[in-house]
């Protein structure tokens, strides 16, 4: 038998011996049902973040962190521009559902008062096509 204590095991796969204790230990997982250890029996954790692994039921659990496994996503990270477009973006879209809920403006009116506060190309740019004949 082996203890382990404070350890990482994120996402590595080995072999450890039978009735391990692990004490302390992160063994969370990237994927969904990640079997780890396999094959190890009787093996003992002690507060330790066991997310996205799949249980063997020979283990002993003591305390420690089994929450339903789930998906991971990488993050999308955004440069300060594409955060300013994706603002602007959301800006516009509620700006035109306000405007199509709380009044009864025509479509030409809605889009005159849309083209005052944004230049044409902010426009164009998140796909608002406003043609000639609406100018």
């Amino acid at each position: 038998m082996r203890i382990y204590n404070k350890k990482m095991f994120y996402n590595k796969d080995f072999e450890v011996e039978d009735g391990s204790l692990f004490d302390r230990c992160n063994l969370a997982q990237k994927d969904w049902h990640t079997v780890i250890f396999d094959g190890a029996r009787h093996l003992k954790f002690v507060n330790c973040n066991l997310s996205n692994v799949e249980i063997n039921e020979d283990w002993d659990l003591v305390d420690c962190f089994t929450p339903p496994h789930v998906e991971y996503v990488e993050p999308i990270i955004l440069t300060p521009e594409e955060q300013e477009e994706e603002f602007e973006t959301q800006e516009v879209e509620d700006i035109l559902e306000r405007l199509k809920e709380k009044s009864e403006l025509s479509k030409s009116r809605v889009k005159k008062i849309v083209k005052e506060k944004y230049s044409k190309k902010d426009l164009n740019d998140i796909g608002l096509d406003f043609k000639k004949e609406d100018e």
